[in-house]
């Protein structure tokens, strides 16, 4: 959902079982977020229980762009699914 001035959405989604914590990262280039070897920039970081709906404001820092968005999920051990 996209809120007023288009400068914040809110992000929706339902944790997989497994699921320990997650991590919501963006590029204006979209390379940066299929490259393993890139560094895309951090939006949030954030833990949750096993398989519970989650529900965050996200602002951007520079409004004025458009940019690529990525989740990726760990598990317990801290890999990458």
């Amino acid at each position: 959902m996209i809120e007023q001035k288009n400068i914040s959405f809110v992000a929706n989604w339902t944790s997989s079982d497994g699921a320990a914590s997650h991590l919501i990262v963006y590029s204006e280039q979209i390379i940066d977020l299929l490259d393993p070897n890139a560094k895309p920039k951090v939006l949030l970081e954030l833990d949750n229980p096993l398989g519970s709906n989650i529900s965050e404001k996200l602002v951007f820092p520079d409004h004025n762009k458009s940019y690529y968005m990525g989740l990726y999920s760990y598990n317990s051990e801290g890999i990458k699914g």
